[in-house]
């Protein structure tokens, strides 16, 4: 009787974390649509080297979970953030919205290592062989910047 009740109370815990994670996995997509169609009007809102620079250094700092810009970054996020302003956004507000589009991501696709997905260009099936140059050269990109 008492297994059955530690069986039973771990099946508890174990079904609570499942749904916590089932409604944020919700919460997340529900939500990447409207953060996807914002940066699509913001986008227009300044210059386009400006934006690519931008939305480089604010991913590169959710994904490394970076405290700062780097100088050569500040200039283009201070554009940025004069867009933000103009519709009541501050770029903290905008920092999180990326990070939950980038949590969104990690859910959906699991949060591989970039090592990990590399790893696995070994064993890429044969049916998909094309793509397995430009996936390499992907990596190698992805270390440049």
């Amino acid at each position: 009787m008492e297994q059955q009740r530690i069986v039973s109370n771990d099946f508890i815990v174990f079904s609570k974390s499942l749904l916590n994670k089932l409604e944020t996995k919700n919460a997340l997509s529900e939500y990447r649509y409207w953060i996807s169609f914002f940066n699509k009007r913001l986008r227009g809102q300044v210059d386009s080297n400006v934006w690519n620079k931008a939305q480089s250094a604010i991913y590169n700092k959710v994904e490394t979970e970076m405290a700062n810009y780097s100088i050569s970054e500040r200039n283009y996020v201070s554009q940025l953030e004069i867009a933000l302003t103009k519709v009541h956004m501050t770029l903290e507000e905008y920092e999180l919205l990326i990070l939950m589009k980038h949590k969104n991501n990690c859910e959906f696709h699991g949060k591989r290592p970039r090592t990990e997905a590399q790893e696995k260009l070994s064993s890429f099936p044969k049916n998909m062989e094309v793509f397995k140059n430009a996936l390499d050269n992907l990596f190698v990109a992805l270390d440049l910047f």
